[in-house]
Formats: structure tokens, C-alpha cells, sequence
């Protein structure tokens, strides 16, 4: 593959970021705070990149776009853009695209030179979890990679239809990248932080929490079937710790947003979502308690995974517990 020398392109990127900087007026800009790696087809290169974007404004990053599949000849390039913050620092990304017509475009061996060794780096990976050790970034992620971060509902979008073969196959296929990399971290559940944190609160005080044992079934009902399954295996890992796991039907249905708890004696508890960032808690006793929670933007959990580049155990517990 025919890939300028790494120094070249660090050095468009220097006047490229001085260029940007400039043009947004902005006296100083901020350190880089992570390299971000997007690796993805063609087909799949625009969502992604978009999903990235979400970024600009909240942290400066090296933004490495790796795609195979594209039309014509092997190429690379760069680019910078720059945004102001609160304090008038330029907010910046650095962009070097590197594309293929193959799958070259995603040796490590082409892009690992563009990391930054001072700063964490977090691959954003695009081609559902089984093929990230296929292509051979499996090792060089573990040594190289502090976080792997996929959409878990984009990719299970790709393997639908199936029936519950290519559903169990996409679930192992979870666990042993889990298995594999540094740290494993799903946009699909951390969107649901807002969801769990609501049907915490549904239970919450003494005489609530005394319901849990009284749980006969759960309904959940969400945006995509990915989502719903992730809920799912979270709810039945976290009755498994109070020994209900087996005494309690979980069903996926369709219609409105939300969780619907029936207890003994046909009383119903349930968590709604009119809005992102509001939860209504609704029990049979006619009461209604309004939770407000900040939105789970896509931006602000890839900031927060850039801050802290870590994964959440209670995801592997909830993948673990999904029955297909």
C-alpha cells in the first residue's frame, strides 16, 4: 500500500491545525487528549464518521479514518478542524484518512505509526466483533489499544432475520473480543445508563425494595431489539444476585419506551421515557414520580470513555446472561 511517510503527514497536520486555529480565531489550542481510530467500510464510513463528529467541541483528538472497500487506488490525507470552547481554546481534530480498496487499510502496521504514544487511545470499530481478530489487530490491541468501542445495535442490525443461531453467534463473538482486548465498551449500553439508574430509583427505599421479591414477569419494550436484549440479560443478572433469575418471565414486545414490572397480586410497576432525558416512574398505587437525567448524547459517552477509557463489568455480566 502506497502510504506517505508518517513525518509527512505530520507535518501537513501541523500547518493544517495552525490553519484551523487561525480561522477560528482562537489564540491557543488545546493538547490532544486521545487518538481515536474508526476503522469501517465504505458503506458503513459516513455513520461512523458522523458518530465521531459528535466529539468536536468537547475534546481535542488525532482522529485516524482506516476504510477498506473504497473506490479507486490507495490513498491518504489529512485535514483539521477546530472549534471553540468556553474559554476560547481551540478544540481541535486532527484527521488523517487512510483508505484502501482492500482490507489493507486496516493492518495495524499502516495506521499504528499515527498513534500517539503519551495518550490513550480507543479504536472505534465498525465491522461487528468477530472480524476484529480476524484481521489481525487482535494482538496489537491488546498492546496498543486501551479501549475497543463498537455500536453493538448497529451491528446486530447486519445479522437479523437469521433466527437465534447468528444472535448466539453474535453474542460469543461479544464475549471472546471481551476476552481479547484491553477493555470492550458498547454505545448501545451506555446509552441504557439513564434506563438502569431509573429502575434503581423504581425500587428504591425500604418498603420498595421489599417488591423485588414479589417480581412474576417484566416486559421490556425499546428502541431496537439489540437494546432490549442488552436490558434483558441486565435484568436477569441483577435477579440472579437475590436468587429470582429463575422465578421471573422476561418478554420483549413492542410499543412505547420502557419497562413494565408485574408483581403478585397483579399490581404493576412500571418506567416510561416520554423524552430522552426525563423517566417517568409509575406505580398501581396511582403515584407518579418525574425523573430529569442529562441526555445520553453519543458525544458526551465518547468524551467520557476518552476521560476514562475503561469498561463496564456489569455489561459483561448482562451479555453472560442473555438466553439464545
Amino acid at each position: 500500500m502506497n502510504i506517505p511517510k508518517s513525518s509527512i503527514l505530520e507535518r501537513e497536520l501541523v500547518s493544517r491545525i495552525r490553519d484551523s486555529a487561525r480561522e477560528g480565531e482562537s489564540a491557543t489550542a488545546r493538547a490532544m487528549a486521545a487518538t481515536v481510530i474508526v476503522a469501517s467500510d465504505s458503506i458503513r464510513a459516513a455513520s461512523a464518521d458522523a458518530t465521531i463528529d459528535r466529539l468536536m467541541g468537547r475534546r481535542p483528538a488525532r482522529v485516524l479514518h482506516v476504510r477498506s472497500g473504497s473506490e479507486g487506488p490507495s490513498r491518504a490525507w489529512t485535514s483539521a478542524r477546530c472549534a471553540l470552547d468556553r474559554a476560547s481554546r481551540g478544540v481541535c481534530f486532527e484527521d488523517i484518512f487512510i483508505e484502501s480498496p482492500d482490507e489493507e487499510a486496516l493492518d495495524p502496521r499502516i495506521w499504528g505509526p499515527f498513534l500517539i504514544r503519551e495518550l490513550p487511545a480507543i479504536l472505534f470499530w465498525n465491522f461487528g466483533p468477530g472480524a476484529l481478530t480476524e484481521c489481525g489487530c487482535g494482538p496489537f490491541c491488546a498492546e496498543r489499544v486501551d479501549l475497543v468501542v463498537a455500536d453493538g445495535s448497529l451491528d446486530f442490525n447486519f445479522i437479523q432475520g437469521g433466527g437465534d443461531a447468528p444472535v448466539r453467534n453474535f453474542i460469543d463473538a461479544i464475549l471472546q473480543t471481551i476476552a481479547d482486548a484491553p477493555a470492550y465498551s458498547d454505545l448501545a449500553w451506555e446509552r441504557l445508563e439513564n434506563l438502569r439508574l431509573a429502575v434503581a430509583r423504581l425500587f428504591d427505599g425500604s418498603e420498595r425494595r421489599g417488591d423485588l421479591a414479589k417480581i412474576v414477569s417484566i416486559s421490556v419494550s425499546l428502541r431496537d431489539s439489540w437494546s432490549e436484549m442488552l436490558v434483558e440479560g441486565w435484568l436477569r443478572s441483577r435477579l440472579s444476585a437475590i436468587g429470582m433469575s429463575e422465578k421471573v418471565e422476561i418478554s420483549l414486545v413492542q410499543g412505547d419506551a420502557g419497562l413494565v414490572f408485574v408483581l403478585e397480586g397483579g399490581r404493576r410497576y412500571s418506567v416510561g421515557f416520554p423524552t430522552g432525558s426525563v423517566a417517568l416512574l409509575s406505580y398501581s398505587d396511582t403515584e407518579v414520580l418525574e425523573l430529569g437525567f442529562r441526555e445520553t448524547d453519543d458525544g458526551l459517552i465518547l468524551a467520557n470513555l476518552l476521560d476514562d477509557p475503561a469498561a463496564d463489568p456489569m455489561y459483561r455480566q448482562a451479555i453472560s446472561a442473555i438466553r439464545r
